[in-house]
């Protein structure tokens, strides 16, 4: 199972579709959920733009071995988030 650490690269998964992002930081918040904060790598435009900055929670930072393609649809594969 792969595991998302700080500094791996990532996709956001966003309305308009799999955005190319790197996790930059992750907090736990008193209550004991976890926010995790990424930043935008892709050059194209649109929606988010490169050094765009992304507050998010784990269920939407997908790591990129864990998107897999097949006679072109992508699933995600279980993967595990890990901040220290």
């Amino acid at each position: 199972m792969e595991t998302l650490k700080i500094g791996d690269l990532c996709f956001f998964d966003s309305m308009v579709g799999l955005i190319p992002c790197r996790l930059i930081a992750g907090e736990r918040s008193p209550t004991g959920s976890l926010q995790l904060t990424l930043q935008v790598t892709s050059k194209r435009g649109g929606v988010y733009v490169r050094g765009d900055k992304i507050e998010t929670s784990p269920n939407w930072a997908i790591p990129r071995k864990s998107v897999k393609t097949r006679n072109g649809v992508k699933k995600i594969v279980p993967y595990n988030v890990e901040i220290n």
